[in-house]
């Protein structure tokens, strides 16, 4: 990656000389680096999966194992073969980076307390993905034939890391034993352009301490649209057994994404981070020296609800073209939502299946300093979550198995928020 430039402009105003108004700015690029787990891509790694059915559990908790279901699968073709480094990242890839653009004042009013506004927004130029090198990877495929080159899948990295969304020139091994780089254009893979837009308005009211108490007020309305959520996908990658691993989403920039175009139909929309209100209160009360205590409450709208299943577009034959549905037991990735009534998907971009709830949570704490140590010493005490709300977080997506039939597990809570929990601490400042 060369040029990576990355410019900043900041300013900050204050407009009557006395810090009761100021106006403040800032336009810059920002890159983000990319993880090493990304190197497993071309190192003889074996990462595989094979499905099993059962007949019942030992006596120790194991499964009785009935019969497998197929061969052994891998999401990037990590088969332990040993692959030519140059076929695992594409030529002149660009670095993940976005813009940002904030705007904002603060004011202190005659009362005392400070009011703040702050508009925010993040326009995310570039991003890095990988995507297969098999036959489902048609359009490498094809632009390899138009200059003559068969490639030796063989000789090549399973994946290789892309710049999604963009013209990307491969580097491929041809079955002449020679190194080939091969360009495809976006039009030419069939991928959506690639966007992520982030947009936010915030509203701050506080009250300074004062050696008693202190007070806060923080309100945020955004927005996250685009056609990726970033390096991994939060909608698809749970932690915990088989309900929850997909696909490896929590591998940074090696989601499934983009490996295909027909994973991409219908993508655009608001994305899994995307939690449209943020109310917060804090607040902290000094009763003497010794004793303090502290509350927090938040108030955060639910993130969409996405409906997969299998694919129903025109523009593939069969209902799994990426070849992931029919490997997994979760079916098809893909943003069409199963009918059963009608026996057919339905296009189901991102958040058009509605929200998930409220999440709300009131966090408090009391701390006590003795005299003794001068300040130093404290010892507090926090409990979180302290009215135990059980809001879901995330809800099983998959609507459809790989017989093409309703996935029972579909709409199933997979993740809620955490329970009420306590924590003591003892810190000691030198």
């Amino acid at each position: 990656m060369d040029n990576a430039w990355a410019p900043r402009l900041g300013f900050s105003w204050d407009v009557n000389g006395d810090s009761s108004l100021k106006v403040f700015g800032n336009l810059g690029r920002y890159y983000l680096g990319l993880p090493l787990s990304a190197v497993s891509l071309f190192t003889p790694a074996t990462t595989t999966d094979t499905y099993f059915t059962y007949s019942g559990i030992n006596a120790d908790g194991t499964p009785i194992l009935a019969q497998q279901l197929g061969s052994a699968v891998s999401a990037n073709s990590r088969f332990g073969r040993i692959a030519d480094v140059r076929t695992a990242v594409v030529k002149d890839i660009e670095g993940e980076n976005q813009d940002e653009l904030i705007l904002g004042f603060t004011k202190q009013l005659d009362s005392g307390w400070v009011l703040g506004m702050r508009g925010t927004h993040r326009r995310l130029n570039a991003g890095i993905d990988d995507q297969n090198y098999d036959v489902s990877n048609t359009a490498l495929i094809d632009a390899a034939a138009a200059q003559g080159v068969t490639i030796d899948f063989s000789k090549v990295a399973g994946a290789s890391l892309i710049n999604p969304g963009q013209t990307n020139t491969w580097g491929v091994i041809g079955t002449d034993g020679q190194f080939h780089e091969v360009s495809v254009s976006r039009e030419a893979a069939g991928f959506p352009k690639f966007k992520r837009n982030y947009s936010a308005v915030e509203f701050n009211l506080e009250r300074p301490f004062d050696g008693q108490w202190y007070a806060k007020v923080n309100y945020v309305w955004s927005h996250s649209y685009g056609t990726t959520e970033g390096q991994v996908r939060s909608d698809l990658w749970r932690t915990g057994g088989a309900l929850g691993s997909y696909q490896g989403q929590a591998s940074v920039s090696t989601t499934q994404s983009w490996d295909h175009p027909a994973l991409m139909e219908h993508f655009n929309g608001d994305q899994s981070n995307d939690h449209r209100h943020q109310l917060k209160l804090f607040g902290f009360y000094q009763f003497n020296p010794q004793w303090g205590a502290s509350a927090n409450f938040s108030l955060i709208s639910g993130a969409p609800h996405n409906c997969l299943g299998n694919y129903y577009g025109s523009q593939y034959s069969g209902r799994d073209p990426a070849g992931y549905g029919g490997s997994a037991i979760t079916g098809g990735p893909y943003h069409y939502c199963y009918n059963p009534e009608t026996g057919t998907g339905v296009a189901s971009p991102p958040g058009s299946q509605g929200r998930l709830g409220w999440i709300a949570q009131l966090d408090m704490g009391v701390t006590y300093k003795p005299a003794f140590a001068d300040g130093r010493l404290a010892l507090r005490f926090d409990v979180f979550n302290i009215t135990n709300e059980q809001t879901a977080t995330n809800i099983y997506p998959f609507s459809q198995l790989p017989d093409n039939t309703t996935n029972p597990l579909w709409n199933q809570v997979v993740a809620y928020q955490a329970p009420r929990s306590g924590r003591v601490t003892l810190s000691y400042d030198f």
